[in-house]
């Protein structure tokens, strides 16, 4: 019986890294996460060497929320860098708020 996914995921689908991520995946749904398949995940890709931790936010946004989008022109990633901003700012702030009341 299949638990869930264990999803490997590299921005630049580095077939060195996607073979480094499968056996570390192995390693982890061996020793904790019995019944996990694992998969590996080619897309979105990121087209240069400095966007990598925007394509990793927004794999694991798009996991969470449909109206992520998938614009990634220069101006489609500078926007989600701003709504990733707005995201954790207002996270935090709510987290405040959600301090004082209690």
């Amino acid at each position: 019986m299949v638990k869930g996914n264990f999803m490997c995921y590299d921005s630049v689908d580095s077939q060195a890294h996607h073979k480094r991520l499968s056996e570390l995946a192995a390693e982890m749904i061996a020793r904790a996460l019995t019944g996990f398949t694992q998969i590996a995940v080619h897309n979105p890709l990121q087209k240069d060497s400095n966007n990598c931790g925007l394509f990793v936010c927004l794999f694991f946004w798009k996991r969470l929320s449909r109206d992520v989008g998938s614009d990634y022109t220069d101006e489609g990633l500078a926007r989600r860098r701003w709504q990733i901003l707005h995201a954790v700012v207002n996270f935090q702030a709510s987290k405040k708020n959600e301090e004082t009341t209690n």
